[in-house]
């Protein structure tokens, strides 16, 4: 294939707070896609303004990645700051001749579609990472997400079959040249475990086992179902210990919650941290007690770092996770479940040995270097057809 020019749109770089799994998708995409020897620019749209960010920034420029930002975040769907970030991608590609636009996020997206209209990229695409889109009553937003996305962007994929669903019953897709597409997400090398020599920062008590959960925190995670479900697994197994990993708009109220239950002893907010990988390592568990999700990339993290898993049987997740096999599902909403589930793995080590086992060889499938081959096959097969009719 012929070096390519490509545009990777993501809503930020502040992975774990104000930036999720989608964000960190297009960021590894990017690093592979650089990999194989493309010119790949990320654009981050908002600024956040934290530490965090600037981390990634200066790490994906250190690798020959143009990572830069638009704007700063000013609120959510504020249009006229959409419309100075919208602007400055404009100056910043002039001269700039981009084959592919790649948007991970739906004003990323619309961004896509104005980038295609006038002619500032030969193709425009959008990864859909969740179902629950553009959670907002304006109904102008769905009218892009069902009608102007299929129809304009040369192609809409899907990290899920659910999702991959959802976009083939938009109205839109009917009229569309390609149909929805499904490319699952990945999940990088880079997150396997540490060295088993490295100072422990869980199990510091004797006989301790270490329960972890990864995500911002909000109300898509399920935490309040997760600490409902705890009482009844610390009356059983009182050497459990409980982390959860992450920042988010519910840290405070999550906090109280926890208080108001006397789980302070069992439960710790981390905060964002950078080591997750290592963290997982050291846990005889992660739990996933999202309310709706895509294909949540934390799990194939826990699968590589050979953490057994507890996830929500929702959409998206049960593509992954097979009940028994790889890990166990429950219910979502229903702590009395999530906590009878996270007894009977935590009280039996070989079950969980051999659910370890087999994820960490399903997971294969969805490493990073595999699913940029995907994307660049996509890539290949749309700039070969042209400029849709």
């Amino acid at each position: 294939m012929t070096k390519l020019t490509i545009l990777q749109i993501v809503r930020g770089l502040d992975i774990g707070n104000d930036s999720g799994g989608a964000e960190r998708f297009g960021v590894e995409l990017s690093r592979a896609l650089k990999r194989t020897g493309q010119n790949v620019l990320l654009c981050a749209f908002f600024r956040v303004g934290t530490e965090m960010e600037l981390e990634w920034q200066s790490k994906l420029q250190a690798e020959g990645i143009d990572a830069f930002f638009l704007v700063d975040y000013r609120g959510t769907n504020n249009l006229s700051q959409y419309l100075r970030g919208l602007w400055a991608l404009l100056r910043k590609l002039r001269g700039i001749k981009v084959d592919v636009a790649h948007s991970h996020f739906q004003l990323g997206s619309l961004t896509a579609v104005i980038l295609k209209l006038m002619a500032k990229t030969r193709i425009a695409l959008r990864t859909a990472h969740i179902q629950r889109e553009w959670d907002s009553d304006w109904v102008l937003l769905h009218v892009f997400i069902e009608r102007i996305f299929p129809w304009i962007l040369n192609v809409e994929v899907g990290v899920s079959q659910a999702i991959v669903d959802t976009l083939s019953a938009h109205p839109g897709s009917k009229q569309a040249v390609h149909p929805p597409v499904l490319i699952h997400n990945a999940v990088s090398f880079e997150h396997r475990a540490d060295p088993v020599d490295a100072p422990a920062i869980l199990k510091q008590n004797p006989g301790e086992l270490s329960i972890i959960s990864v995500g911002r925190l909000t109300e898509q995670k399920g935490y309040e179902y997760l600490l409902k479900a705890i009482p009844a697994v610390i009356a059983k197994i009182p050497q459990a210990r409980f982390y959860f990993i992450g920042d988010g708009d519910l840290r405070d109220s999550l906090k109280k919650m926890a208080s108001e239950l006397n789980l302070d002893p069992f439960v710790t907010f981390m905060g964002i941290r950078s080591d997750v990988p290592f963290l997982l390592s050291q846990s005889d568990l992660f739990v996933l007690s999202s309310l709706w999700e895509g294909f949540p990339t934390v799990i194939m993290e826990s699968m590589v770092c050979e953490t057994a898993v507890i996830a929500t049987d929702i959409p998206g997740t049960r593509e992954l996770v097979a009940q028994g096999r790889n890990g166990w599902l429950v219910r979502p909403k229903d702590p009395d479940s999530l906590g009878e589930a996270i007894v009977n793995a935590l009280g039996n080590p070989e079950a969980r040995r051999m659910v370890v086992a087999q994820a960490k060889q399903d997971v294969r499938q969805f490493f990073i270097d595999n699913i940029c081959q995907e994307y660049l096959r996509l890539y290949s097969k749309l700039l070969t057809r042209g400029k849709r009719q």
